[in-house]
């Protein structure tokens, strides 16, 4: 019910960050249990698989207006995702006798068998004065196909890629230098001026926005109850620039990576693909993974971002039944996926709230109007959950007119006993005892 209070708009993220939430906490509730385990460096591989998804979506068109998308378009740059269509007029790159020189050339790398040796060549050829192939008639040779031919082909076509790649990265290099981009490339400014604008800019939001979070603290540790504990901690320190610095760096590593590399795959390949964002993605991540350092709860939500894209965009190619189903259910499937959300993060708050983060708990403690904190979590713990981990020491003040005699002395042995918690569930064990023998009597 209390989703379907809130705009359309907003339900799936509602949606999106309980779902973050809660699928955090099950996997506490299993690593409490001893089900699983940390895997190391498993949230650096998460973020990049979120990230280069997202973008990998965005620069095939999926990109959406909402906060993620946003934010990824701010620290990159509008112009990325932007399709620019290249020169009508421009002239093709190879005329048709320069592609047949080029394939008469190419001829003379390959590997041939001439009777009982191996001959690296292919069939002669002469170019007359007009710049056209003329064959010679030699006899069709017979292909070599013996490991040691095959090896030698291999490495010639290694050495015709490597040769490729250098004359593209030459004729990049020459073109940066003099000022000039790709006919492909969606910004209107030289490659170079495109890259340093995205670098300095991004470096300034990010130390700026750093600076800000850092005044806030400052002035409101300034006018807080502790003054007299902070001392001379109250006055700006190195520490504090050094955040500034890190945050800036980040998101300007990040911005030029993601440019840099785009544009030389459109001066290597000569075209502008969306399987090009993987590659600049995966370093682009991996840059800011290693720079900005994101929590945990970020890398998750931006996983299901990630799948809340694939989904969508598979959805709209081959329609699927169940997705269509759960839209038709009354406030559609961000409804029900909010609802499980939050059915489990109420039981682990009720059971298990050791397993909860400490900002939720303060959360669903202040939304139940701070009764949350009342409930007495002793008798729970016969459930093997460590309910009152959080609150051995607390009880609720009873009043002796309105409980049973059983829980009368559970109240007493308690007091005798102290606040051991084996104790404390061997009485709540002959407490449950006694409750069900008198249930079973008086039925």
């Amino acid at each position: 019910m209390a989703i379907l209070v809130e705009k359309p708009q907003r339900r799936s993220l509602l949606a999106l960050y309980c779902t973050n939430v809660a699928s955090e906490t099950i996997f506490r509730m299993l690593r409490a249990r001893g089900i699983v385990s940390n895997i190391k460096h498993f949230d650096l591989v998460m973020f990049i698989v979120s990230t280069t998804a997202l973008l990998f979506q965005m620069k095939k068109g999926n990109n959406k207006t909402d906060a993620v998308d946003s934010i990824f378009k701010s620290i990159i740059g509008k112009e990325e995702f932007t399709r620019k269509e290249s020169v009508a007029n421009a002239e093709p790159i190879d005329s048709e006798d320069e592609a047949e020189r080029n394939e008469a050339i190419m001829g003379q790398r390959e590997v041939n068998n001439v009777g009982p040796g191996l001959v690296i060549g292919g069939p002669e050829v002469e170019v007359n004065e007009n710049g056209q192939v003329v064959r010679s008639n030699n006899p069709q040779q017979k292909r070599d196909e013996s490991y040691r031919a095959r090896f030698i082909r291999f490495v010639l076509w290694m050495h015709r890629q490597v040769e490729d790649i250098a004359c593209h990265l030459e004729r990049m290099v020459a073109a940066v230098y003099e000022g000039r981009s790709h006919d492909t490339c969606p910004h209107r400014k030289p490659c170079f001026e495109y890259w340093i604008e995205g670098f300095w800019t991004r470096f300034g939001v990010g130390f700026g926005i750093q600076a800000l979070i850092e005044v806030y603290h400052f002035v409101r540790s300034l006018f807080s109850k502790n003054l007299k504990k902070l001392g001379k901690s109250t006055k700006p320190s190195l520490p504090i620039l050094y955040k500034c610095i890190k945050i800036g760096s980040g998101l300007s590593s990040v911005c030029l990576a993601f440019r840099l590399l785009s544009c030389a795959f459109r001066w290597l390949l000569g075209n502008e693909d969306p399987i090009h964002a993987v590659a600049a993605g995966v370093m682009t991540s991996a840059f800011g993974f290693a720079l900005l350092r994101p929590p945990p709860t970020i890398t998750l939500y931006l996983f299901f971002k990630a799948a809340e894209s694939v989904i969508a965009d598979s959805h709209r190619k081959n329609d699927w039944k169940i997705l269509r189903w759960l839209d038709s259910v009354y406030g559609g499937g961000w409804s029900l996926l909010f609802a499980a959300s939050t059915a489990v993060l109420f039981h682990a708050g009720m059971l298990e709230p050791q397993n909860l983060k400490p900002s939720y708990y303060q959360f669903l403690y202040k939304v139940t109007g701070k009764k949350f904190h009342d409930i007495n979590r002793h008798l729970m713990t016969v459930y093997g959950s460590n309910s009152n981990a959080l609150m051995k020491d607390f009880w609720p003040v009873f009043d002796t007119k309105h409980i049973s005699p059983q829980m009368a002395k559970l109240i007493a042995d308690r007091k005798i006993l102290g606040k051991g918690n084996e104790a404390m569930k061997e009485l709540m064990l002959q407490f449950v005892g006694i409750k069900v023998q008198n249930i079973r009597g008086v039925n």
